[in-house]
């Protein structure tokens, strides 16, 4: 990758990484029984790189500069004929996409960066008992900050004046953050939102000018009151993103204040579903994260890919059935789980569900009955369901309202529409025949969305947040 097409932070983030690179290469001498240090750290560094959405492949060539033939990874090892350190080159792939977009460019090589660091301080085994989440949370807190600072990269202050106290502050509020989401109040989730600002947009809020960032910690860390005073979603305590307190404002309130600022926000949240998400550059109505931490592991939802992908695979995503990627989105954003199944010939539909559930016929379902009975109507009674989607029953979905389909798709069972933008059916339970490749532990909302998928293109919206596309019975992407 040529040095050319990367940002001035990813240049500066290069040179550090190939010069710490050539510093370890100079002494290949280790501390004793160190084994157990460098396997931890190779397998958090692993788990990482697979809930960015890569995977890893050993390189065919082991020396260079970094970063020459493209995106990679260099992870330490210890030579079991020599006992000496050394490091493997591993190249760097998308697994949904043929290249790396520019965030997990910048988040790999933040991790390189770490990586480096740590194996240059490491003298004992012990130190490297510290790995495990803090490899993770560094490389997301500075991901976090370089988001807020976007609009000043470039400039030489930026690197000399203020990074490395800043990177501290942010790694200090994800600190914060976790120990908020691992506690209960009063039987309940513990819920929190931090707003971080780019300096030049801090001048918008009123501040005590004589508070350091020690106060906006105290507030949130301080027992009960910090793990109240915000939910997680209507307000929010606001720092700059070098660690000085604005205050606590409402979201209405604080996106008021910033306007039309363009870049250089992060929030991050702590929803009564126990998940922390951080979005960067948030906007009124619509909080699409960008991260969510469970507590054990974090993940990178690349919304944006997957829109792509879904629009190849399926056409009529792009047209007629444009509201169905707005469903998506706002049932991943409020964390309610449902499976939007798009179905090309809907006459199949009767070989994995019930079609009393379906509007497939062309005449109503009043139309059906042999009024000429007597009993007709007192004999054959109508559910609920039924009775809404005779409401709906020559409505192609983008003549229904969002939230209407929103509601549609999260009720147990699966939002049905043709690829001609047909509603016909919402809350089916879908019982595809089964391949035999079930595992135990799928969940029973994936084995359907998978299955179905041999019939059409079937998009799974996780609990917590997660998007996940299967078509022709096969996982597409995930994010």
């Amino acid at each position: 990758m040529s040095s050319w097409r990367m940002s001035p932070y990813k240049q500066h983030l290069l040179s550090e990484m190939q010069e710490e690179y050539d510093q370890l290469l100079e002494s290949a001498s280790i501390a004793p029984q160190i084994d157990r240090a460098i396997f931890r750290l190779r397998e958090e560094a692993c788990q990482f790189i697979y809930h960015l959405g890569l995977s890893l492949r050993t390189s065919s060539k082991p020396e260079g500069p970094l970063w020459q033939t493209g995106p990679e990874l260099l992870l330490p090892e210890i030579n079991p004929e020599h006992k000496q350190l050394c490091y493997t080159r591993y190249h760097l792939r998308n697994r949904f996409a043929e290249e790396l977009n520019s965030d997990q460019q910048m988040m790999t090589m933040e991790l390189q960066h770490l990586i480096f660091r740590l194996m240059e301080v490491l003298r004992t085994d012990e130190l490297m008992d510290l790995v495990g989440d803090t490899l993770a949370y560094q490389v997301i807190a500075r991901f976090a900050f370089y988001q807020t600072a976007a609009r000043r990269h470039h400039l030489p202050e930026f690197w000399e004046d203020e990074h490395a106290s800043a990177m501290v502050f942010h790694y200090r509020i994800l600190q914060a953050l976790t120990r908020v989401l691992h506690s209960k109040y009063e039987n309940a989730q513990a819920t929190s939102s931090i707003l971080i600002v780019d300096v030049e947009l801090a001048q918008r809020f009123y501040w005590t000018h004589y508070l350091d960032m020690d106060a906006g910690f105290d507030i949130l860390t301080r027992e009960k009151f910090g793990l109240k005073i915000s939910d997680g979603q209507l307000t929010t305590l606001v720092f700059s993103n070098t660690g000085v307190f604005l205050g606590f404002y409402s979201l209405k309130e604080t996106f008021a204040k910033l306007g039309d600022y363009g870049q250089g926000v992060w929030l991050w949240q702590i929803q009564p579903t126990g998940i922390l998400q951080g979005t960067r550059n948030p906007v009124k109505g619509s909080h699409q994260p960008d991260l969510l931490y469970d507590g054990i592991s974090w993940r990178y939802l690349n919304q944006e890919l997957v829109r792509t992908r879904l629009f190849e695979l399926e056409p009529s995503l792009a047209s007629i059935n444009h509201k169905l990627w707005q469903v998506t989105l706002r049932l991943s954003e409020r964390k309610q789980g449902g499976i939007i199944f798009i179905i090309n010939d809907p006459a199949l539909l009767t070989d994995i569900c019930q079609p009393v559930e379906l509007n497939l016929d062309k005449r109503s379902r009043f139309e059906r009955l042999d009024l000429s009975e007597p009993t007709a109507f007192s004999d054959r009674r109508f559910t609920p369901k039924e009775y809404v989607l005779e409401q709906y029953r020559d409505y192609t979905v983008d003549l229904i309202d969002t939230e209407v389909l929103v509601s549609f798709a999260r009720i147990d069972g699966a939002l049905v529409v043709s690829d001609q933008g047909k509603l016909l059916g919402f809350g089916v339970i879908l019982r595809p025949p089964s391949d035999g490749k079930r595992k135990a532990e799928v969940g029973a909302r994936t084995l359907a969305a998978r299955l179905a998928s041999q019939y059409g293109l079937a998009i799974k919206i996780s609990e917590d947040g997660p998007v996940t596309v299967y078509h022709q019975g096969k996982k597409i992407i995930e994010s």
